[in-house]
């Protein structure tokens, strides 16, 4: 089982394989959604008034979020700090369908932090749809932060910063307020 983390000789893993597990299980939910609402966008929402087509844009946008923050807090927990040889340092299975079967190579840290980025940027940008939500619900504004704080992980050390991933940190701060 690809999905099943392996960090200590405990039979029971303790809280590390239920947190891998709940991860991938939050993941395989989040793309079957996405692979049904890509369905009913290659129809081009042909029945659908704009209204409800605006509330699967935000659908659409509201479950790239969830991933991405799995997706973050999976690559932190199980991947090396991203200022430690990113490009080379083994991250977390980026899963990006809901085929069980379908068993992708383990990322490295900066492919699994490319893949939130980008995942987060289309989530912003969907969300922008006019779809009437309360705070409890992700936002463009959710995904800016987060958008922050994954530059502020990319920002390098103290000894060697690096300023580009700081400076959008700090963008993307300054666009939630």
């Amino acid at each position: 089982d690809a999905f099943f983390f392996r960090n200590s000789s405990s039979p029971t893993q303790g809280n590390s394989a239920d947190l891998y597990r709940g991860a991938y299980q939050i993941i395989l939910s989040v793309n079957t959604t996405l692979e049904g609402i890509a369905a009913m966008e290659s129809s081009g929402y042909s029945p659908l008034k704009e209204t409800e087509k605006n509330r699967f844009r935000y659908a659409k946008g509201e479950n790239l979020f969830i991933r991405a923050l799995v997706y973050f807090n999976l690559v932190r927990v199980y991947g090396k700090p991203y200022y430690q040889s990113a490009a080379s340092s083994p991250g977390v299975i980026v899963k990006t369908s809901s085929d069980i079967k379908d068993v992708p190579e383990r990322g490295t840290v900066k492919e699994v932090y490319d893949f939130i980025l980008r995942d987060l940027d289309a989530a912003a940008q969907l969300m922008k749809a006019p779809v009437a939500k309360t705070n409890a619900f992700a936002g463009t504004a959710a995904a800016w932060s987060l958008m922050s704080r994954a530059y502020l992980y990319m920002g390098g050390s103290a000894a060697a910063p690096d300023a580009a991933a700081n400076q959008r940190a700090i963008d993307y701060a300054d666009s939630v307020i």
